[in-house]
This record gives C-alpha cells, sequence and structure tokens, in this order.
C-alpha cells in the first residue's frame, strides 16, 4: 500500500509541485501512468486553492491538507480545507447535472469533470470552515 499525506502552502507553485510528484509516485505504485486520475487530483486542488484565496486571499497562511492512499483495489485522494466547502445547492447541482448540461459556461466544470473521470466523488465538512473533497477510483 502507498500512502502519503502532504501539507500545502496555498499557493499555485505547490500545485504545480504536486502536479510533477504524485502522478509519479502513483505510477511507481501501480505500474502505469493514470493521466485522468492525476487530472481530477489536479482540479480538486485548483478548487481548493480557489475556495481559500476567496476566503482569506491571496496572502494567506492557510495550507490544503491531500492524502494519498494506493492499496491494491482502489487508488483514493483526500483535499481538505479550511475555506468552508461547497453551499447547499453546488451540492445537489453537483450530483444532479452532467458536464453536457454546462460545458460552454465559464466556470463550474472542472468538479463534473472529475466525477465523470472517478468511480465515487463524495465531500464531508466538519465544524463551520473545515472541508474535505474526496476521490476514489478502481484499479
Amino acid at each position: 500500500m502507498l500512502s502519503l499525506q502532504f501539507t500545502l502552502p496555498c499557493r499555485i507553485d505547490s500545485i504545480s509541485y504536486f502536479d510533477q510528484v504524485i502522478p509519479y509516485a502513483i505510477e511507481q505504485y501501480v505500474g502505469e501512468a493514470q493521466p485522468h486520475f492525476s487530472f481530477a487530483i489536479h482540479e480538486l486542488l485548483i478548487n481548493s486553492l480557489e475556495a481559500v484565496h476567496t476566503q482569506f486571499g491571496k496572502e494567506t497562511s492557510e495550507e490544503i491538507s491531500v492524502d494519498v492512499t494506493v492499496n491494491e483495489v482502489d487508488m483514493i485522494v483526500t483535499v481538505t480545507d479550511n475555506a468552508g466547502g461547497l453551499s447547499e445547492e453546488d451540492l445537489v447541482n453537483i450530483h444532479e447535472l452532467r458536464l453536457e448540461d454546462i460545458v460552454f459556461q465559464e466556470r463550474g466544470r472542472g468538479l463534473l469533470m472529475v466525477k465523470e473521470l472517478v468511480d465515487k466523488l463524495t465531500f464531508s465538512k466538519e465544524g463551520e470552515h473545515r472541508f474535505s473533497t474526496k476521490i476514489r477510483k478502481r484499479r
């Protein structure tokens, strides 16, 4: 089993670093590249970064936590931040809308693309501000 935990500063260069490290680590463990899963992780990180910057400003000291687990059956990633998460309306929309429904909109496609690329997409909220997005894909 591969298990990695990261705490990233809320900066775009942190995501760039993560985009290089995690696909390599997963490929080494799984034995082949996982570009769709890596793209899904990237989208979660961008969403988290934007939410934190919106909530706290771009010069924040807030961090994003990322947990990666790869076992014999699944690849699982959880991205957590303190930006408060999605509204109830957005959560409902993610489960009801399809990518085709909003393909030409300026924003809002990221999580729908993630939903298409993984086997399971879930959300959880702890307290008032801590929000996690978890993706699971069978190997």
